[in-house]
């Protein structure tokens, strides 16, 4: 079985994607307003969510950061598993912070979709 993405999700992913490389390239050139301006907007898109949808990039991106996925499960089973090792604290500001927070984010959400899609990385 197949994670149920919306097309909603995916685009929000690829927006988080985009602003988060830019982010961390900003990082390198110590350029610190406009990296905050860059996790400003982060904070943005993921507030306009539901706690829900951002449980399930946040479930994403720790499947892209850990990579301990079983390849005998299904896509759907992987996600489901880390899913229930999140400890939702049921207030978007904390759980968009534990998001934001990551610098590598856009790898993470990268790789997570392609262990979701079950391709190579």
């Amino acid at each position: 079985m197949e994670v149920q993405l919306s097309e909603k999700i995916f685009i929000v992913i690829e927006k988080l994607i985009g602003l988060s490389h830019q982010r961390e390239e900003t990082y390198q050139l110590n350029k610190h307003a406009e990296v905050e301006n860059l996790r400003g907007q982060l904070e943005s898109i993921l507030n306009d969510l539901t706690l829900d949808e951002i449980m399930m990039i946040q479930t994403i991106m720790y499947m892209g950061r850990d990579q301990d996925y079983d390849d005998t499960k299904s896509r759907l089973e992987n996600y489901e598993i880390k899913l229930k090792e999140l400890t939702p604290a049921k207030r978007k500001d904390i759980e968009i912070y534990q998001i934001v927070s990551k610098m590598p984010l856009g790898v993470y959400l990268t790789n997570g979709i392609s262990i979701i899609r079950n391709e190579k990385f």
